[in-house]
């Protein structure tokens, strides 16, 4: 889902009477749709007094477990400024989701490409794949140095940050899997999308740093 965010309005503007108690995030509900313009479609239209983000939003009927969506948030603010990492923006709750708001990768995913690739029957380079691994090796190196694995690192969840091949860059997104781990904690939930799910976790071994 695209959202446009005005200029015009801040969060502070469009809070509402309800105290934090009670919230998933412990900070007071906002009128979400008043301080973004929702639309279905990503990349038409558009005012050039707004600026573009995307947003994803998490039915809170939906929702098996309120600490997982706070430590996917928490996760994508300690990695802010990482340049294959998508930029968290905001977080804001209202009376039925959680919305996080983040950087709009315009390029689309790296599973579409590799698709489109193979259907007009033309293939990566070996210098333009080794920079797309790299790109992927790199995100998941920084994450693991600031104590956070993924559990979901896939073709879907990478997208060019622009259409533009020559200066996109290759980004991470969903953090809806991820934890952070430490020294000696050994983990052994089998999460993450099947055909791509490490060979231990599907054994159910122990993980982790």
């Amino acid at each position: 889902m695209g959202c446009c965010g005005s200029k015009s309005l801040t969060a502070s503007d469009l809070v509402t009477e309800r105290e934090p108690a009670g919230t998933i995030l412990g900070k007071p509900l906002v009128e979400f749709k008043k301080l973004f313009k929702l639309r279905e479609e990503l990349g038409k239209g558009g005012s050039p007094q707004a600026v573009v983000f995307a947003c994803k939003s998490i039915p809170k009927r939906n929702l098996t477990s309120q600490e997982a969506v706070k430590t996917e948030i928490e996760i994508m603010e300690n990695l802010l400024g990482v340049s294959n990492i998508v930029q968290f923006h905001a977080s804001y709750e209202d009376e039925n989701f959680v919305h996080i708001v983040m950087e709009l990768c315009r390029g689309g995913e790296l599973f579409d490409r590799i698709d489109a690739l193979v259907k007009s029957h033309r293939y990566y380079t070996e210098k333009d794949a080794a920079g797309i691994f790299k790109s992927i090796v790199n995100a998941v190196q920084i994450c693991h140095s600031m104590n956070v694995i993924h559990r979901d690192v896939k073709p879907e969840n990478f997208l060019f940050s622009s259409d533009d091949e020559e200066s996109s860059k290759l980004k991470a997104i969903d953090f809806g899997c991820s934890v952070y781990i430490k020294e000696g904690v050994e983990l052994k939930e089998k999460v993450g999308s099947l055909y791509y799910t490490a060979p231990e976790v599907l054994r159910e071994e122990s993980y982790g740093k």
